[in-house]
């Protein structure tokens, strides 16, 4: 019986930790200790932001989408290239993973996304990063 209570107490304890079920960028936390949090509650505790591999989202002018296509279309996987903020220092070189199905009737631009495998953490999450699609 002692042996049973002993395994009981483990699981229970087993059930007191959390485990992410990816690894990445942990934010602030939501939830201060003391707050009572219930498990049908709204609230997160934290917001866990995956960076290896990151994705970015980007825009490209409508005019580019045709040759664009057509090279997704044949197979090819295209490169992407991510810069800071000055056009300056190229920060990743990923590939281009999908098209978004509609074009933004006020911009004039279509949104790609890219995976970047981000081995160095050289990308950050935050959306004033800006990728760049290499010449098509």
């Amino acid at each position: 019986m002692d042996k049973g209570l002993i395994d009981a107490t483990k699981l229970n304890i087993a059930y007191c930790h959390i485990a992410s079920p990816i690894t990445g960028r942990i934010g602030l936390r939501l939830i201060d200790p003391g707050n009572y949090v219930q498990a049908s509650g709204g609230t997160a505790l934290l917001v866990i932001t995956q960076t290896q591999p990151i994705s970015i989202i980007f825009p490209v002018a409508e005019d580019q989408l045709p040759a664009i296509r057509s090279r997704t279309r044949s197979g090819q996987k295209l490169p992407v290239e991510g810069w800071d903020r000055e056009q300056q220092h190229r920060l990743a070189t990923g590939t281009l993973v999908t098209i978004d199905n509609q074009i933004d009737q006020t911009t004039g631009t279509v949104r790609l996304r890219a995976d970047f495998p981000n081995s160095d953490d050289g990308l950050f999450p935050n959306p004033a990063r800006r990728a760049e699609p290499e010449a098509i």
